[in-house]
């Protein structure tokens, strides 16, 4: 036999439904809002850091992840007064140091490489180029100083998530 809409069992079941629909929809949005959550913990956030240190020789560039997740870097450029070089990354920072250090005596240079791929952890730095003068050079660590902060760098990199982002230390003047 055929029951009525307004019967005890009915309603019961209709209830237990629109419930149900209700508990599927939450757990929707709990889902979408947990993966958001997790792709936001895991953003890398890159900035330069030039270091001219206590000793007045020794002056240094740094990339650090100040993120929580790490930093795929897919693409690097380096600019000197807004001209963008050209070649490779080495290559790149080999005519930096050049320029930067014209008609300077340098005791020492250490060039980092951040080829496509190179992987940025979360609270890693790395070094991108460190310059240390004679001792006896002295107006060098002001000019070398000053021909650093012509010196800027745009990285295109991406979180595991595979989300593109862009690092331009030109933002952070």
């Amino acid at each position: 036999m055929m029951e009525s809409i307004s019967s005890p069992q009915t309603v019961i079941a209709l209830g237990s439904l629109i419930v149900a629909i209700c508990a599927i929809a939450i757990s929707i949005c709990e889902g979408r809002q947990t993966r958001h959550h997790h792709r936001l913990s895991l953003k890398p956030s890159l900035v330069l850091h030039t270091n001219k240190g206590n000793n007045p020789t020794i002056i240094e560039a740094k990339l650090v992840n100040a993120g929580l997740g790490p930093a795929v870097i897919k693409h690097t450029t380096i600019l000197i007064s807004g001209r963008v070089l050209e070649g490779s990354i080495e290559q790149m920072i080999e005519l930096v140091v050049n320029t930067c250090t014209e008609g300077l005596k340098v005791k020492q240079q250490v060039c980092g490489s951040m080829t496509p791929g190179f992987i940025l952890r979360a609270a890693e730095e790395h070094l991108v180029l460190r310059v240390q003068l004679n001792d006896q050079e002295t107006c060098g660590p002001k000019k070398l100083g000053e021909s650093f902060d012509i010196l800027d760098i745009v990285v295109e990199f991406e979180s595991f998530y595979g989300e593109s982002y862009i690092y331009d230390s030109r933002d952070d003047a």
